[in-house]
């Protein structure tokens, strides 16, 4: 198995992949081996990562994403890296649900090396930002249909860069996993930049005027609902951070949701 060694300097990703937590690089043609090394060598739960827009894969590198979530849950990670760079003002959609034919056969190797091997270790999914445009794009190109149901204990959504405006079309025909969590802060930066809202100094001076995204979803906005999922707010608990999932330790309540669902557990909230 031949992996390309990747590192904060590394050019952008422009073909999909598995990004390993030795940080090596990973084809289509390797898929199968990555993913068996990761049960044979583990037993802790596993999560497939997908990223959102940036320069990746050094920024995977440079800000410690795989190694914050590793560590701070005590799981195993595999990061699914996208084409997620157009430039400062470019929002790369097209890019993103191109993606989703690599992202479901990497989510069909993952339950034919499990179940082959009967591995107990559950799985669970974690999109942030855009990469919930990743996962989007397996359902309305209904790739889904290939996919065995219930594959993932649970699939975290968090901050999600995709519309809130008919989501629940999309995510309820998701029943590849058990549970599905959207987590949302109503005062995330990144996604009010996204829609445009006046008097916010956006980073990069970025230019959007998008419609309402659904990582800011709360009671007040929703339009419609997912049946299947559950919608977490941590609006009051986040400020105005997108990235959720990692360094929450001062705040107990969202470490617990992170720590529960990424262990591949059910998530009751208080």
């Amino acid at each position: 198995m031949f992996g390309k060694k990747i590192s904060k300097n590394s050019k952008n990703t422009t073909k999909p992949g598995l990004i390993t937590e030795n940080n090596h690089f990973y084809g289509k043609s390797c898929y199968a081996e990555v993913i068996s090394n990761i049960f044979e060598t583990s037993t802790k739960p596993i999560v497939l990562f997908v990223h959102g827009r940036g320069k990746h894969p050094s920024k995977t590198i440079k800000e410690n994403l795989i190694k914050n979530i590793r560590d701070q849950y005590n799981v195993s990670v595999l990061s699914f890296t996208w084409p997620s760079w157009e430039g400062p003002s470019g929002f790369p959609d097209t890019s993103a649900m191109d993606s989703s034919d690599e992202l479901t056969e990497i989510i069909k190797t993952l339950y034919r090396v499990k179940t082959n091997g009967a591995y107990k270790n559950p799985l669970s999914m974690l999109t942030h930002s855009m990469g919930s445009i990743v996962l989007q794009g397996i359902v309305e190109k209904e790739l889904d249909n290939t996919l065995t149901k219930n594959i993932f204990k649970n699939i975290v959504i968090n901050a999600s860069a995709s519309s809130q405006k008919n989501h629940g079309e999309w995510i309820s025909n998701i029943d590849f996993a058990e549970n599905i969590y959207i987590v949302s802060n109503t005062n995330d930066k990144a996604l009010l930049c996204l829609e445009g809202k006046p008097k916010i100094v956006c980073k990069f001076l970025w230019h959007f005027d998008m419609s309402p995204r659904l990582g800011r979803i709360d009671s007040s906005n929703i339009d419609d609902t997912a049946a299947n999922a559950h919608y977490v707010n941590f609006t009051d608990k986040l400020g105005k951070k997108h990235r959720y999932y990692i360094n929450q330790t001062n705040s107990p309540s969202v470490f617990n949701f992170y720590n529960t669902t990424l262990n591949g557990k059910n998530f009751i909230a208080n």
